[in-house]
């Protein structure tokens, strides 16, 4: 059920209406040239604030097959925001831009975070690639992570996603889907162009500026970005303040090009961000609270070659991949956490802005971890289009291969106490790796599509594809292990029907994924956040059996899409609770444990994930009513026989707007919503995120011996609008949760931001 409030049963009908209008066949015209394919959208990759074309238009994707593909014509669910809706949206962080997308729901632990839940699969199960090279690590963490918040909008174009397995294209991780995102792009023509925005926003008081800028001469192309913001302590619903959630990011990236003649380019491209002093409350009510610090660079070199005959194109590319992440957690010892919650932070705050100042109140503890990751790899993918005459677009071929290599140069952990050493650092003799721990993956893959024949006005066509990859890892001295070394080796297929007709199309896909358990899961002994991890020697694969219907319409007035999905997965990486019994065999202190549960990644005999999702666009003269909706289940069977809940599946959710524009003027009044979600995984309710209890701070339902409620359903309804002073300057405003609604996104760490706006003025020069 949803919220209980009156309006939140109001904005959960909205969609459900919306829909139902958007349906009616009499709205649903053909488009003037007869095929209802909308304005053509501009070179994918454009500068954040370039003036792209309309979300309701046809865009070019390439995320589907790593080459561009009308969106429109892609079998798979596939979602796509450029910079300006992410402009129009208010959006600030990468995981921001998602928030409105069909079927992607968003978690985040603390506000330097943001980890999108693909078809019910969260952390890397989910692969994040920029430029279609691989940025995912072997070290992130599994389940919810902050890694998407690394990268800045104001130093890429657009994020697409890919819903459901795209193993075949794009290797390990990629079982719930792909997270891709796109470089700005380079200028074509002679010259030069920039722009700049400053954004202020209430809720966190939060300051934002960034500028991009192009030039052109000849045969040399540069764009560079870059971004600052600062992000104070956020005011959530009923005026409350989210403690410890300021936080700063940096972000830049440079790209340069050089065109090589006859049809050759050399692309050569950076891009970096830092992230401080994110910091972490959602243990709090247990004393313990910690701040994240991220640095990632990013650089890649590539060759691309356009042909004009049986060979399409071919691309060479490099990569480094550099990231350090600082982990500060401090700890007070208190016996009442509700009169000593104040005092702690305080503590905790100052000593983690200045290390040098002696411990004061109850502040007990200190710990410190830092790794060092570098990911170094390439991709080599050529397009065939092997048929001559009349029939050479019938068949396309993809082909490539790629090798990754993620090894950890530095990883260590240090403590200091009150209660023994006068407060000095003492040193592990390992962090939460063995330093120079390798995991490295080698793949090759294939993939065509084939015009089968002509029906009626449209085409049917066969896709298919396959790959075969090689994984392997080793690990020094894992405690209660010694060396850790596994291979592991797999081949994943993918096919599917696809009915081309001019007014709309319809597919039936099915595809399989495949995941090899990465170093954090294999070889981690330490606190993760809400459990304390053991590593597992033992861990195997886990892989994915999915099958997709869906449809679309492209009319003149309406845009619709709707898929149903089913995933069974085997071998599933799941967890489970480790005894006290077991402790000594990794040489576990209780002591340092404290009351957080300690879980092993195991392989669950297997899982089973299916849903549905609908979105929709009407345009009615300047009026465009829109609406997105989503739903999922899923449950994990146990060693017995048994099942229960998968972990953190969102409960139904959506978004749904009415968009108004006439000439310079954009007025938008839009609801975010979801439902009750009281399906919860064994872990959920050991989980202070989801199920603590309001009335024991720092105990679950669990401890109580209760039974949790889950997260209660909620709707924010906000408002939006931007106007257009001249082609060089306008103003964005965004108003959101105007009714001050006290709400959780399901799994996430913090209250959602309460009654709140902002305002950005953006400038072209």
């Amino acid at each position: 059920m949803f919220g209980r409030t009156r309006l939140s049963r109001m904005c959960a009908l909205l969609p459900a209406a919306t829909l139902l209008v958007l349906a009616c066949p009499a709205l649903a015209q053909p488009g003037p040239d007869g095929d209802g394919a909308g304005e053509p959208s501009p070179a994918y990759g454009a500068p954040h604030d370039a003036e792209a074309a309309a979300e309701t238009t046809d865009p070019i994707v390439v995320a589907p097959r790593r080459s561009g593909q009308p969106r429109f014509e892609a079998p798979a669910s596939v979602e796509r925001v450029d910079g300006r809706r992410g402009r129009e949206m208010g959006a600030r962080t990468a995981p921001e831009m998602l928030e409105e997308s069909t079927g992607v729901a968003v978690q985040a632990t603390n506000r330097g975070a943001g980890a999108p839940i693909l078809r019910g699969l969260i952390g890397p199960s989910n692969l994040l690639v920029v430029d279609g090279l691989r940025y995912h690590q072997s070290t992130w963490r599994t389940g919810p992570n902050q890694y998407l918040a690394t990268l800045d909008p104001s130093t890429f174009g657009a994020i697409e996603v890919v819903l459901g397995p795209a193993s075949v294209t794009y290797g390990s991780g990629a079982m719930g889907g792909v997270l891709a995102v796109v470089p700005l792009q380079l200028p074509k023509g002679d010259g030069y162009g920039a722009q700049a925005s400053l954004r202020l926003s209430s809720a966190d008081l939060a300051t934002e500026a960034w500028g991009q800028a192009s030039y052109r001469k000849g045969a040399l192309g540069v764009t560079l970005g870059g971004g600052y913001r600062r992000f104070g302590e956020l005011r959530t619903g009923g005026g409350e303040t989210a403690p410890i959630s300021d936080f700063g990011q940096v972000g830049y990236t440079l790209r340069l090009g050089y065109d090589l003649g006859k049809r050759t380019e050399l692309r050569v491209s950076w891009l970096g961000s830092r992230i401080d002093d994110a910091g972490r409350a959602d243990q709090i009510d247990k004393a313990d609270m910690r701040w994240y610090d991220n640095a990632d660079d990013m650089g890649w070199i590539e060759l691309r070659h356009r042909g004009t005959g049986m060979l399409d194109s071919v691309r060479v590319a490099a990569s480094m991949h550099r990231s350090d992440e600082t982990v500060d957690r401090l700890r007070c010892k208190v016996s009442d956490i509700t009169a000593e919650r104040a005092s702690c932070i305080e503590a905790g705050r100052a000593m983690h802005d200045d290390e040098s100042v002696a411990p004061s109140g109850p502040l007990q503890r200190q710990n410190q971890n830092q790794d060092t990751v570098l990911t170094l790899g390439g991709l080599l993918q050529a397009s065939l289009k092997p048929l001559a005459g009349a029939r050479r677009d019938d068949l396309l071929l993809d082909v490539g291969g790629e090798l990754w290599s993620d090894g950890v140069g530095v990883s260590t952990a240090r403590e200091r106490r009150t209660d023994k050493d006068d407060w000095t650092w003492a040193d592990a003799s390992r962090g939460n790796f063995s330093e120079g721990s390798r995991w490295t993956e080698l793949g090759a893959f294939a993939r065509a599509e084939y015009k089968l024949t002509k029906i009626g006005g449209g085409t049917l066509w066969l896709d298919a594809g396959g790959r075969f990859a090689h994984f392997r890892a080793h690990a020094g001295d894992v405690p209660g292990l010694g060396d850790i070394d596994y291979v592991a080796s797999g081949a994943v297929g993918s096919g599917a029907l696809r009915l081309l007709m001019p007014t709309w199309m319809a597919y039936a896909s099915f595809a399989q994924g495949f995941r090899a358990p990465n170093l954090q899961e294999t070889t981690t002994l330490g606190d993760t956040g809400s459990t304390f991890e053991v590593p597992n020697a033992d861990l195997g694969p886990e892989r994915s059996n999915s099958v997709e219907l869906g449809a679309r319409t492209r009319l003149a007035r309406l845009e619709l899409h709707g898929a149903l999905w089913y995933s069974q997965l085997t071998d599933a990486i799941d967890s489970r609770e480790v005894p006290a019994s077991e402790f000594g065999d990794f040489g576990i202190d209780a002591g340092a444990i404290g009351s957080k549960p300690v879980r092993q990644r195991i392989n669950a005999a297997g899982a089973t994930l299916f849903g549905a999702q609908l979105a929709g666009t009407l345009r009615l003269g300047a009026l465009s009513p829109w609406a997105r909706l989503a739903w999922m289940q899923g449950d994990v069977e146990q060693d017995d026989g048994s099942t229960v809940p998968y972990r953190r599946i969102p409960a139904l959710s959506g978004a749904a707007g009415l968009r108004w524009e006439q000439g310079d003027l954009r007025i938008e009044a839009f609801t975010r919503f979801a439902a009750t979600q009281d399906r919860l995984h064994p872990s959920d309710e050991s989980d202070l995120r989801i199920c603590a209890d309001p009335d024991a701070p720092g105990k679950t339902y669990k401890d109580g011996g209760a039974s949790c409620p889950g997260t209660p359903g909620w709707a924010d309804v906000g408002l939006r609008a931007g106007y257009r002073f001249s082609r060089n300057l306008r103003l964005d405003a965004v108003a959101r949760n105007l009714l001050d609604q006290n709400y959780r996104v399901h799994g996430s760490g913090f209250d959602a931001p309460g009654i709140g706006g902002s305002l950005a003025v953006s400038g072209r020069f």
